[in-house]
């Protein structure tokens, strides 16, 4: 079974000959890796993720497809503010010592903080100012063998308020919800039209995703998700099942989210990324919705991938697996990125090991 077949199986709730998995990396632990195991990726980054005998490959549009973060080769200085073609302003932002440094990229200015530029503003065209020629290639040299996820996250709640600001975008659901409405149909039908373009070239899986969930409760309510976030989502979706009707359908969403779960299968969602196990029980979602939402993700990375012990590590991995993996509809895979720090490298080497080790189907653990 390949890995295409064995992600393919899981996500019909069956179980293939092993756990499929993946694993969420900073740019920082991906190139310490790469060098440590000399594994070569100027000329296919996809070379690392074969390496560590992945079963996903990943291809990122949209709006979320910021310079700096997903693009390693943009070099502009810590404070120097650069601009993506959506007009939305950045700088990147060096952080820690040692081991522990790394760099992210923040949000300095939004194009629609001002209502009044909204009659002006031109969006990017999904068609001529996204370049698509990664995705052709890798769907193929890669797409027989491995699963493709077409990514563009930051797909509607999150793509307002990068246009608008945070604090703007809260208040205009509140105070001005036909202009939010407006706003989130606009940024929808942006990435319906990236999703349909990357299902054309020969994508296995769409990933949409909008954080609404924080450590302990929902970033909105849930009587504000349903009422204005929803209808839109549901939109999307069922346009992106009229453009391929086996298309499978991920959503991310951090921290806490689970009041919506049952909308997001009620809305056609398949997949829910990235079940942050310090905000949600991974074994307890998959006991009440496995039947309907496979899961991708769980494996802490706020203290037990970046901080814990070798046996911690292990014990997580168990854990997920015990819990989440039989019957299928499960990915296994950090709940996200892993951050540098001293223990982080030598974890993800203890994860794989652990994952090998105690992943075969029928799970015995």
């Amino acid at each position: 079974m390949n890995s295409k077949e064995r992600v393919l199986t899981a996500l019909e709730h069956k179980e293939p000959d092993r756990v499929p998995r993946y694993l969420f990396y900073t740019p920082e632990v991906f190139k310490e890796i790469s060098k440590i195991l000399k594994i070569d990726t100027e000329s296919d980054s996809c070379i690392f993720d074969i390496e560590m005998e992945n079963d996903l490959l990943m291809t990122y549009r949209g709006i979320s497809n910021i310079p700096g973060v997903l693009h390693s080769e943009v070099t502009a200085d810590p404070g120097q503010v650069f601009y993506d073609n959506w007009g939305i302003g950045y700088r990147r932002v060096d952080y820690g010592k040692g081991k522990g440094k790394g760099t992210y990229t923040e949000m300095v200015s939004h194009p629609l903080s001002d209502r009044k530029n909204y009659g002006c503003y031109k969006f990017p065209d999904p068609l001529k100012d996204e370049d698509y020629s990664q995705h052709k290639v890798l769907v193929k040299k890669y797409g027989k063998e491995y699963a493709i996820i077409a990514a563009a996250p930051a797909t509607i709640f999150e793509a307002a308020w990068y246009l608008r600001g945070f604090n703007n975008f809260l208040m205009d659901l509140t105070l001005d919800p036909d202009f939010a409405i407006e706003l989130m149909y606009r940024t929808a039908d942006y990435h319906l039209a990236v999703a349909r373009e990357m299902i054309e070239i020969g994508a296995d899986i769409i990933w949409f995703g909008d954080d609404v969930g924080m450590q302990e409760g929902m970033l909105i309510s849930p009587e504000q998700y349903r009422k204005l976030l929803k209808p839109v989502y549901g939109y999307l979706i069922e346009e992106v099942k009229k453009i391929d009707k086996n298309i499978m359908v991920a959503y991310h969403t951090d921290g806490f989210a689970e009041p919506v779960i049952p909308d997001f299968i009620e809305i056609g969602i398949d997949i829910l990324e990235a079940v942050q196990p310090a905000c949600m029980n991974p074994g307890e979602l998959k006991k009440k919705y496995g039947k309907n939402l496979s899961f991708w993700g769980g494996v802490d990375v706020q203290h037990v991938m970046p901080f814990g012990t070798p046996g911690e590590v292990v014990n997580e991995v168990i854990e997920r697996i015990r819990t989440v993996a039989p019957g299928g509809g499960f990915i296994f895979c950090t709940a996200h990125c892993v951050q540098p720090s001293e223990r982080a490298v030598g974890n993800i080497f203890t994860y794989y090991w652990a994952a090998k080790k105690y992943g075969d189907y029928p799970i015995s653990i």
